[in-house]
């Protein structure tokens, strides 16, 4: 695959990681949000978390790795994935009827965490001979 195909790739995942965030944000500050998202996950709060924040650290493992930054991509990714997590967790606070977890923060950065270092191995086992400074996906 191309730089160029590569870079439009990074970009797509970036601008879906982005609007990803945005809806996050948005569904932070609806009161209503854990009746509402309960029934999809069984009732459990912490695997609605964790899920969530799985897709956000996906998106933004992808953005980085199609944007030639190996080996950053995945500290990148986490990082702004549990921070992301932790101050979304914080802007709950905020929201009338709703609080700040900080179990909910914690479930947030594994589910980053899970994301990353899955893909990382997939990535790993796909493309095992690949040089360091290339990204995900043959050249």
């Amino acid at each position: 695959m191309g730089l160029r195909r590569r870079r439009i790739k990074a970009l797509a995942f970036g601008v879906v990681a982005l609007a990803y965030a945005c809806l996050i944000s948005y569904a932070s500050s609806m009161t209503d949000t854990p009746e509402l998202v309960s029934p999809l996950f069984f009732g459990s709060d912490k695997l609605a978390h964790f899920v969530e924040f799985w897709v956000m650290g996906a998106l933004l493992f992808l953005t980085f790795a199609f944007a030639d930054l190996r080996p950053w991509d995945s500290v990148i990714a986490v990082t702004l994935g549990a921070a992301y997590g932790i101050v979304d967790e914080y802007h709950q606070s905020f929201v009338p009827g709703r609080t700040a977890d900080p179990i909910d923060a914690a479930v947030n950065v594994l589910g980053v965490l899970v994301a990353v270092a899955l893909l990382m191995y997939v990535q790993r086992r796909l493309y095992p001979a690949q040089s360091p400074a290339s990204a995900w996906g043959p050249p």
